[in-house]
């Protein structure tokens, strides 16, 4: 590939990711695990919240080049998404009588509660009784079912965390 084909390439994505980056809830620390900074911390980054979302601003205003670990962090974030989303799409969900939807999965049981003004609560309980976290509620039933996919993940990640500290 030619120098100039990868002088556009990295334009494009740091355009893209620009892009991304100026919606409000991608900066905003108080968006929920889907936001930039907490993505990134997610992923591995261990600097502050704030001197990651400082970073990202810089970024997203053009002030500095947009480096190629956040477009990492960013592609893999976007790819997690889609996986939950397509599995989300398989998953046999069940609504009960009252209104709440579920479904099981990895030893895990999904329910997700509507609330008020369309708003959707994302509830996780592993077959040993762990309940991780609580995320934001949710704006929609689809939006529900990929952050309870995304939440699923981080919980087994923190079970394993607690098997292997507890066995040491």
């Amino acid at each position: 590939m030619p120098p100039q084909c990868l002088k556009l390439q990295d334009a494009d994505d740091g355009r893209r990711y620009r892009n991304l980056a100026k919606r409000p809830s991608a900066t905003d620390t108080r968006a929920g695990d889907g936001s930039l900074p907490k993505g990134a911390r997610r992923l591995g980054d261990r600097r502050p919240l704030d001197t990651i979302l400082r970073g990202i601003q810089r970024m997203a205003s053009g002030e500095t080049r947009v480096s190629g670990e956040m477009l990492v962090i960013l592609e893999m974030m976007n790819r997690e998404r889609q996986r939950a989303r397509y599995e989300a799409s398989v998953l046999p969900w069940v609504t009960v009588a009252n209104g709440c939807v579920t479904t099981k999965t990895r030893d895990f049981t999904i329910s997700l509660s509507p609330q008020s003004r369309g708003r959707w609560l994302v509830n996780l309980v592993h077959v040993d009784g762990y309940s991780p976290p609580w995320p934001a509620w949710q704006s929609n039933l689809d939006e529900a079912k990929i952050k309870s996919l995304l939440c699923l993940d981080d919980a087994l990640a923190d079970l394993q965390y607690h098997r292997q500290w507890a066995a040491a």
